[in-house]
């Protein structure tokens, strides 16, 4: 494989892995929330 084809690999695989990141961001932000919610009413910050 010479040098060409691995700038061509590398890019397509990051294309792939922006594209993967982007679907797991409502996710990730769901999670988020949920977390912090839990974490606000957990008995810790309720002295």
């Amino acid at each position: 494989m010479n040098s060409l084809e691995q700038a061509e690999d590398l890019k397509a695989f990051e294309r792939r892995l922006t594209e993967y990141i982007h679907c797991l961001q409502p996710a990730t932000g769901r999670w988020r929330s949920v977390l912090l919610h839990i974490i606000m009413e957990s008995p810790i910050f309720h002295h």
